[in-house]
């Protein structure tokens, strides 16, 4: 409603929410479809869009990075205890043959130690290949 108590033509109508709700010409609520003389109904194919936003960037979870941080040493700590279960539940001695080297270690050790020899060369891996698509894409964006 305008100052003097008509009612605007447009403006929307408050809902019980208090939001307003975009109205048009016939009355419907409806954004894009105006009623022409005869009654009948015309989609003009506009849409009213909502106003601008309270500006502020909302994370989408509600968890900081530290919480994230604590999380994963949560997670962590509960793997270096299965490991130490693995290792302590597998401490028969294993003859370990590598290279022509011949060394006697726990069995539980012997495995840990070849998973990580193992992630370190698929993270080793990972990185040469990142480093070579880091440098075509640089070679891609000067000649562009």
């Amino acid at each position: 409603m305008s100052e003097n108590g008509s009612k605007d033509v447009g403006a929307g109508t408050e809902s019980e929410s208090g939001a307003l709700e975009p109205t048009t010409k016939d009355g419907t609520g409806t954004p894009g479809v105006t009623s022409n003389d005869d009654g009948s109904k015309h989609d003009t194919g506009s849409v009213e869009k909502a106003g601008p936003t309270s500006g502020k960037h909302e994370l989408a979870s509600s968890q900081s990075r530290t919480g994230l941080l604590w999380t994963a040493l949560a997670v962590a700590g509960v793997v270096l205890v299965f490991l130490l279960i693995f290792v302590a539940q597998n401490f028969v001695s294993v003859t370990v043959h590598f290279l022509g080297l011949q060394f006697s270690l726990p069995l539980g050790l012997a495995l840990l130690f070849a998973a990580i020899i193992g992630g370190v060369l698929v993270w080793l891996a990972g990185t040469a290949r990142m480093i070579q698509m880091r440098r075509a894409a640089k070679k891609a964006r000067k000649q562009a």
